[in-house]
């Protein structure tokens, strides 16, 4: 049997349980950078899967795609795929750099997503 979303091949019923859940987890932690930018940019999801190329959307998907490297478990293919792109775009976005402007940007929701990991683990311990 094969996973949909990443395509590797998966044997046995508990090796399936617990490939599932460590995809979820990366799905819940791109998720929850997507919402950050979401709050910050009032980028929705649909606009950072469209085919569009303007410079204020691409530095936004450079920034979402160097969240997720940095604060997921998920490959460069995973997080091409949340967004409606080939992994190389997402290894070309890691490893640009930003201008002054989106760089200012992009610590800020870094210290949020720090934050919010933060919080997490928090919430998990109590």
């Amino acid at each position: 049997m094969k996973c949909a979303t990443c395509g590797q091949r998966i044997d046995h019923l508990k090796q399936m349980d617990s490939f599932y859940l460590s995809m979820t987890k990366r799905f819940t932690r791109l998720e929850k950078i997507m919402h950050i930018m979401q709050q910050h940019y009032g980028i929705t999801y649909k606009q950072l899967r469209m085919k569009r190329r303007t410079y204020g959307l691409a530095q936004q998907r450079h920034i979402f795609c160097k969240l997720a490297g940095e604060f997921t478990e998920a490959s460069y293919p995973m997080i091409g795929r949340f967004i409606n792109r080939d992994h190389t775009t997402v290894m070309n976005s890691v490893d640009v750099k930003l201008d002054t402007e989106y760089s200012k940007i992009y610590e800020d929701l870094r210290e949020r997503v720090m934050q919010s990991e933060e919080d997490a683990a928090f919430l998990e311990t109590a």
